[in-house]
């Protein structure tokens, strides 16, 4: 018990760290992670074969860097990014995105990390699958905004794994009806962020083009036609070939 206390503490001080000091508290992900595997599975090789510990292990780390990663600056970003795909490069994609396994991206929260992620790892990306099963439970928008989203407009984190996975699936109208209702319901912040984050998978890879927004407004409700242009104007998003 006291050293489940004191791996907590530690966790807890590197949580603190990335908001008061995000350079050196990014510069030791690997190692928290790599300390948090070990006591895990003693056998790191045993670890990397089994797609990495569970996700009880991994994904608070990758959702203490999505707490932080909006305010993070361009190059502390792609530090961050760095830091993730030199644990992940290591291990099967498949066990990665949730092909083979849980996942390691299906519980990331944050549009803006889970967007770059895809820019410059696309095999990595989780896909829309858990946003698809979401929907496919709740047969009107009113249950599932019960069910999934709190007073704030966010989802319950107890309730769904991908805030972005979830919210870019409701959003589209090829596998969702009630897209509209959600941009009403939906925390203004994380939407702005999740719609970031579509812009950026759309454009990240490759040049921007008219098309390109036609093609969104096909996809995305009405009244977030108008954000579109703008956001793929201010670009921001990862350089995918900073990351080979």
């Amino acid at each position: 018990m006291a050293s489940d206390k004191t791996s907590d503490s530690k966790f807890s001080e590197w949580k603190t760290q990335l908001t008061t000091e995000p350079d050196a508290g990014i510069a030791k992900i690997t190692n928290v992670y790599l300390e948090r595997e070990a006591e895990w599975c003693s056998d790191s090789f045993v670890a990397h074969a089994a797609g990495g510990p569970h996700e009880g292990v991994t994904w608070p780390v990758y959702n203490a860097i999505g707490e932080v990663y909006p305010a993070l600056t361009r190059e502390q970003r792609d530090n961050a990014l760095h830091e993730l795909f030199s644990i992940w490069d290591r291990i099967n994609w498949a066990d990665i995105n949730g092909a083979r396994g849980v996942g390691h991206t299906t519980g990331i929260r944050e549009p803006l990390l889970l967007a770059d992620i895809h820019i410059a790892r696309p095999t990595y990306w989780p896909g829309l699958d858990e946003g698809e099963y979401r929907i496919s439970q709740h047969d009107s928008f009113e249950k599932l905004q019960n069910k999934l989203i709190d007073n704030n407009g966010n989802f319950k984190p107890d309730k769904v794994h991908s805030d972005f996975c979830v919210a870019y699936a409701l959003l589209r109208s090829d596998l969702c009806t009630y897209g509209e209702k959600y941009t009403r319901a939906a925390n203004p912040s994380f939407l702005e962020r999740t719609l970031q984050g579509i812009i950026a998978m759309r454009f990240g890879r490759e040049n921007a083009n008219n098309q390109g927004i036609q093609r969104l407004k096909k996809l995305l409700p009405e009244s977030l036609h108008e954000y579109l242009e703008p956001l793929r104007a201010q670009g921001g998003w990862a350089d995918y070939t900073k990351f080979h």
